[in-house]
């Protein structure tokens, strides 16, 4: 009789155990980013021109009204994720020339990192999209 209910008692904790371990698991996706910043290149806009810093062209994306730049990603995900749970940690930061920022807008660059996030459904799929302003 003993040994049954240590035999459940058993099932249970190991029961919970997995439970625990999956939604941690599951809780826990970390997506790394490397913005490799390159130097200043002439980008024609419209009717003129203007020299900016770049970086991986599928992640770049320039406002030319408020002249600044974004780092903006999507992927696909199977269940929608809290937008409201999203951090970034481990940020490396560079000192720059003026010059570096070409024509970016420096007054409007913030001094933390601002980041928008929000669940997408599409016909095909849900993804997750996200970006936050970039300066080097």
């Amino acid at each position: 009789m003993q040994t049954q209910r240590f035999r459940d008692d058993m099932k249970k904790i190991i029961l919970v155990y997995l439970l625990f371990n999956f939604v941690v698991s599951f809780a826990q996706n970390t997506i790394n980013i490397n913005i490799d910043w390159q130097s200043n290149t002439l980008y024609n806009i419209g009717n003129h021109s203007l020299n900016l810093p770049h970086f991986q062209l599928k992640n770049f994306y320039f406002d030319d009204s408020k002249r600044m730049i974004f780092f903006t990603q999507k992927f696909n995900i199977s269940l929608p994720i809290d937008e409201n749970s999203i951090q970034i940690s481990s940020v490396s930061y560079e000192n720059i020339s003026p010059n570096e920022l070409g024509d970016l807008n420096v007054k409007e660059i913030p001094s933390a990192i601002t980041l928008n996030a929000k669940n997408e459904k599409t016909r095909e799929a849900l993804q997750f999209f996200f970006n936050f302003f970039t300066c080097n």
